[in-house]
């Protein structure tokens, strides 16, 4: 009976294990969002932009859209490379502070990612 419980408590702590190595695994470190910024900064002038996207010439720089690209080229690849990037834009968009939250999921259609 104790056998099965010590069995029982090392499933459970291996399965722990597991879990948060995970997700450890996508959590983006300094170096990858120093790339990210560099890749995705043109973008940030856009989404601290106030108004409806896409009247007159507020739309995302070319320089945007080809980051955007690279990005999502990059987070295809692989899923937990897509998770870091997603962080890293998360991250990036909460240090501009106030936003319009329209603009980031309209980015990928504005510049066609796919």
């Amino acid at each position: 009976m104790a056998t099965m419980g010590r069995s029982f408590n090392l499933t459970l702590v291996v399965c722990v294990l597991l879990i948060v190595s995970d997700m450890t695994m996508a959590v983006p470190t300094t170096r990858a969002c120093m790339e990210i910024r560099k890749t995705f900064g043109p973008c940030m002038p856009f989404l601290k932009a106030k108004g409806r996207p896409l009247r007159g010439k507020d739309k995302p720089t070319p320089a945007c859209c080809l980051g955007g690209r690279k990005l999502a080229a990059k987070a295809k690849l692989n899923k937990r490379v897509g998770l870091v990037i997603w962080e890293c834009v998360i991250l990036m968009v909460a240090e501009i502070g106030d936003h319009d939250q329209r603009r980031l999921p309209i980015l990928g259609r504005i510049c066609t990612l796919r």
